[in-house]
């Protein structure tokens, strides 16, 4: 397909989800239908022609990316591996004349969560490549860009020593970013992923800089964001500028998720009437990078951490997920007078674009139970906006209530998450904080806040759905880029910063069938499946778990049904998920039974459709069962929720010896020392 061929496509897609007139300085003017070069250089208009206005850079860089993905075929199928040899030479086989394809390192969460969602028709297990990548990052860098310019150039431009710069200069492409990794960090094959599949630069970021719960302080600070320009300035293409060709950072590896710059007053946030900053606050790193001197900004931000497994989730969902249904849960309107960032506007303009909202939760139904009846299965959609307040591990909700840690759910599916909460991601690796549960679930792109950051900080939710329905990326719509708020604050961006919310009714994504079927010594686990299914062996865990992933719902249930009298714990703990995310409640309390040591993720699920459902509990044996299944760190949380309905159904003298059982059981020191506090209530 030609160049101008493929762009009309793209604005095709653009026009079918264009904004209404702006309504506010921040939001984007509407799209065209005419079709453009590539945005970073429009042509001028010929001399009858009338001058189009030209695009905001948010928009210019949603169709770069738009463009780039365009000239990929998607295949039809989703391959799982045993390890990152064999993820690498998977990966390393993507080039555009071959396409591309999600891999994933197999798991027993984040596999499912993609799969179901992807809905592939191959399902493909590769068995190991048998051999170890190398230990020294040196050598693994080396091993891994020669890889890559063999997949798109054959291994001859190889061993004549060019490199993905080449390659992208000899095609005419401009990286729209860098993405930077150490290859020491177990997030390098996210970096992999978005330099391939985005077509950006892959750049080495080696340095020992903090945790992701801590805070930089100023030397680290100017040592890393020197390191970074370097990056940019070595590169020989344009940067330093909003709508340069390179202006997306995406940084996969470990960092902290705040830092102090010794900025001073005039660099910061200067709000009438809102209370003093302090010296020298600590803002998000997402946010303080990709800005020069005068603080202005000259770029965008987005930010990968955390396991192999995890950070190759995280960008495989952003590459091939699509995101075309949204849920808003609203605190705001119940007490909090904020009508700019109510939901029902966005719920409006969602409706004008043809997007599907699946649920609206607002004002007064906004507290504890209703949030936890709306994700008792799992949150029901693929992007979710939330307004909430409180603190690091708390969530305020009407009506007086208050949701915890422990009320964020195992996820049905790959979520994206709008979350305009103060303190959400200060300790985004840790799953006692409510950003660090919410990516521990399985949020892959993430608008939050790391400290108090004013509610002003936040772009209204009508101002974001405006950007992504311009193509915009959805990390970018979430920040501020006039005003105020637009000098170095507090919201973090994690995720891809080129990743896109697809317009629904444009051009529909094609996946090519049939391109990447099994190999030699690879097992094509539909017809794996079906030969266990003809066999009279009754399922086993496996076969379960087979049918999850590949969407066989009614067979997996079916199935359970006939054979859950003779099934072991093994089978019963593949079958919950499906059990779980259909709210089928008293077949899941009966499988959940079978288990011997049920997984975290097995009480998970448990905690999550049963605490809806508490005032309706009446049988002690299911209140027996909760009681054996308090979970780790949250054991005083759970039996809090439980010991009104303990002492309803029990009497009141069992409520201080079911707290002195659970502190026998107790395995840490924090549920220890909260559940001794829990004592002293009764």
């Amino acid at each position: 397909m030609s160049f101008m061929a493929t762009m009309l496509i793209v604005m095709g897609c653009l026009s079918a989800w264009s904004a209404p007139a702006a309504e506010a300085q921040e939001s984007p003017a509407p799209s065209t239908t005419e079709p453009a070069s590539e945005p970073a250089s429009e042509p001028a208009p010929g001399p009858d022609q009338q001058a189009t206005p030209p695009r905001p850079w948010p928009q210019q860089l949603g169709l770069r990316s738009a463009y780039f993905s365009s000239l990929w075929s998607e295949l039809d199928t989703v391959v799982l591996v045993p390890d990152l040899a064999t993820w690498l030479d998977e990966v390393c086989r993507w080039s555009p004349r071959l396409g591309r394809w999600p891999v994933l390192i197999e798991d027993r969460y984040y596999t499912r969560l993609f799969v179901r969602r992807f809905a592939p028709q191959n399902l493909i297990r590769r068995p190991s490549v048998g051999v170890r990548l190398p230990a020294e990052p040196a050598a693994l860098e080396a091993l891994v860009r020669s890889r890559m310019v063999a997949a798109w150039a054959g291994s001859g431009a190889v061993s004549e020593g060019r490199s993905m710069d080449d390659v992208y200069r000899e095609l005419g492409w401009a990286p729209p970013g860098i993405v930077a990794t150490s290859f020491a960090d177990p997030a390098w094959p996210a970096a992999v992923t978005l330099s391939i599949a985005r077509g950006q630069l892959l750049r080495t970021l080696d340095g020992d800089f903090g945790r992701p719960n801590g805070t930089m302080e100023p030397a680290e600070f100017r040592r890393l964001r020197d390191q970074v320009n370097r990056l940019f300035a070595e590169s020989g293409w344009s940067w330093g500028r909003l709508g340069a060709e390179l202006q997306a950072l995406t940084l996969c590896r470990e960092l902290p998720v705040r830092a102090r710059a010794s900025l001073g007053a005039s660099d910061l946030p200067n709000l009438p009437g809102a209370p003093p900053l302090g010296s020298d606050p600590p803002v998000a790193l997402t946010d303080l990078l990709c800005r020069d001197e005068s603080q202005a900004r000259t770029g965008v931000c987005g930010w990968v951490f955390g396991d192999s497994v995890r950070a190759i989730y995280m960008a495989m969902c952003s590459v091939f997920i699509e995101r075309d249904t949204i849920s808003l849960f609203d605190v705001y309107g119940a007490g909090l007078d904020a009508p700019p960032y109510e939901l029902d506007v966005a719920k409006e303009k969602l409706a004008g674009y043809g997007v599907e909202v699946t649920s609206l939760v607002k004002a007064s139904d906004a507290d504890l139970e209703g949030w936890r009846r709306l994700v008792m299965g799992g949150v029901p959609a693929d992007v979710l906006f939330m307004n909430t307040s409180g603190v690091r591990g708390a969530m305020d909700l009407a009506r007086g209530t208050t949701g915890r840690t422990s009320d964020i759910p195992p996820l049905s599916r790959p979520l994206a998450l709008h979350m305009i909460h103060s303190y959400s991601l200060q300790r985004p690796a840790s799953p006692s904080s409510v950003g660090g549960r919410w990516l521990d679930r399985g949020v892959y792109a993430y608008v939050g806040s790391c400290e108090e950051p004013l509610l002003a900080a936040f772009a209204t939710p009508a101002m974001v759905v405006d950007w992504v329905a311009n193509l915009s990326p959805f990390l970018v719509a979430g920040r501020r880029y006039t005003g105020p708020m637009s000098r170095p604050w507090r919201v973090v961006t994690i995720g891809d910063p080129l990743m896109l919310i697809e317009p629904p009714g444009g051009q529909p994504r094609t996946r090519v069938k049939g391109a990447r079927i099994a190999g030699k010594g690879e097992t094509d686990v539909r017809t794996r499946l079906l030969e266990q299914l003809r066999g009279s062996d009754p399922p086993d865990a496996g076969c379960y778990r087979d049918l999850i992933l590949l969407d066989q719902d009614d067979l997996a249930r079916s199935l359970w049904n006939r054979d859950a009298a003779t099934a072991g714990p093994a089978e019963a703990e593949a079958i919950l998920p499906l059990l779980f995310e259909e709210r089928r409640f008293s077949e899941f309390m009966s499988a959940y039974r079978l288990l011997e040591a049920p997984s975290p993720e097995s009480k998970d699920m448990l905690w999550a459709c049963q605490l809806p459902r508490l005032g309706e509990l009446d049988s002690l044996l299911d209140l027996e069962l909760l009681e054996e299944s308090l979970r780790d760190q949250l054991m005083a949380r759970d039996l809090e929720s439980l010991m009104p309905h303990l002492v309803r159904l029990r009497g009141s003298r069992a409520a201080r010896t079911a707290v002195e059982s659970a502190i026998e059981r107790a395995g840490s020191p924090l549920d220890r020392d909260q559940l001794r506090v829990l004592l002293g209530k009764y």
